[in-house]
């Protein structure tokens, strides 16, 4: 059998006002279709990160992984001299101040250069080398610290913090003191950077602060059950998971065909270019997402379905249902009405 799964964060929201969502929603007329033939099958709503280990991948929902070493391993390979026990994520990140709270905005805000990258983790390193700390930059909006060993922490991912008063979000556990007080000095370490200055002169956010989180070590490889033969994804959790688990991985395509997909078995597709301008509250960017998953994605997937390249199809949006199609139902569930995406959208709740 040859499948198909798609993870979409962010797809069918959740959106803080549906109402208004649903008076500027593109015509998605492959989504619409899919929806209505599909078995809608209940799921445990949760962030994409999970549900990519999980679903994606076998791995077991009790295990703690570590989403920083599975996205360490997703970059650029890691040199033998510097895989650690374990990782942590250390990302770049804007705080804005009010009255009463600081909100977080993440990378996909600040759009950061290689060079500026450099110059403030060149910064953070010559501060933090007494506490045996050292910042890689990979990418530049994508920071890793190596551990020596796991630490007792709980951490959020920057997408659960984004927009949101972060004092619910600070990291916790016993080690949750320590990573808190580098956040403060790092804060203060930051506020005149070089950078900083020059990107307030162009109307700019500051990087202001960074984000610990994701900390662990690699999980027990293989998983459960067979992972994907093939996975494309620019996501380096996805990325990291595909190259420990021996699937071919290669980047996303401009457009999903049947030279895309695996000969046999599964493939995975991992697209989460929407979920950051909805969690951020930018609506022009999603808005314009859902018409390119449309048009890439979803469009695209039903003509390999009706053409016999693949047999079955399983969408997966990290919300409360997935999505399974076949070519028989997509062929002859027609009587089924295909409802507006409006009437999918899932609220913030």
């Amino acid at each position: 059998m040859r499948q198909l799964d798609l993870l979409i964060p962010g797809l069918l929201g959740p959106v803080p006002d549906v109402e208004a969502a649903a008076a500027l929603l593109p015509d998605m007329p492959a989504l619409a279709r899919w929806l209505a033939r599909a078995d809608a099958m209940a799921s445990e709503p949760s962030e994409m990160e999970r549900e990519l280990c999980i679903a994606g991948f076998g791995l077991s929902p009790d295990a703690h992984v570590g989403l920083a070493a599975l996205a360490r391993h997703g970059e650029e390979p890691v040199p033998s001299e510097n895989r650690a026990p374990a990782w942590i994520r250390l990302d770049p990140l804007h705080l804005r101040v009010d009255m009463t709270h600081a909100r977080a905005f993440g990378a996909p805000m600040l759009a950061l250069t290689r060079e500026e990258a450099d110059a403030l983790v060149a910064t953070i390193n010559g501060h933090l080398d007494a506490e045996g700390i050292t910042v890689e930059a990979p990418v530049p909006d994508r920071w890793y610290v190596a551990l020596a060993e796991v630490p007792d922490l709980i951490t959020h991912t920057p997408s659960e913090v984004a927009g949101r008063n972060i004092d619910h979000f600070l990291p916790r556990g016993k080690e949750g003191p320590y990573w808190r007080r580098l956040m403060n000095e790092l804060q203060m370490l930051l506020y005149d950077h070089p950078v900083n200055v020059a990107r307030r002169a162009q109307g700019q956010l500051p990087v202001n602060s960074v984000w610990p989180w994701g900390a662990g070590a690699l999980p027990p490889m293989p998983p459960s059950r067979p992972p994907p033969a093939r996975v494309l994804a620019d996501e380096p959790i996805a990325r990291g998971l595909a190259n420990l688990s021996g699937s071919k991985v290669a980047a996303l395509p401009d457009r999903l065909d049947e030279t895309a997909v695996a000969a046999t078995g599964r493939t995975l597709l991992v697209d989460t270019g929407i979920r950051d301008p909805l969690v951020h509250g930018e609506a022009e960017g999603w808005l314009a997402g859902l018409a390119d998953v449309e048009a890439r994605w979803l469009a695209p997937a039903l003509e390999c379905l009706r053409a016999a390249t693949l047999d079955r199809l399983v969408l997966h949006t990290a919300s409360s249902r997935i999505y399974p199609l076949s070519r028989r139902s997509l062929r002859y569930r027609f009587w089924r009405r295909e409802r507006a995406l409006s009437e999918r959208l899932e609220g913030e709740g």
